[in-house]
């Protein structure tokens, strides 16, 4: 499985499994973090609060 941004096409990680996963599970495989708290000091009123290798994504735009 790939997880992919849909803005650019570029592939941002694979992970091998055996069964499907939701968006949310490849991120927090992949090692990244969803940001949905206002408080946290990473979040970002752009909408880029997803948080992987020190690369910002919007969510609306992983696959």
């Amino acid at each position: 499985m790939e997880l992919i941004n849909k803005a650019t096409g570029m592939v941002i990680g694979t992970i091998l499994t055996n069964h499907s996963m939701t968006i949310d599970d490849c991120i927090e495989c992949l090692g990244g973090d969803i940001i949905d708290n206002m408080d946290d000091p990473r979040w970002s009123d752009d909408g880029d609060n997803v948080i992987i290798d020190g690369i910002r994504y919007w969510y609306e735009d992983l696959a």
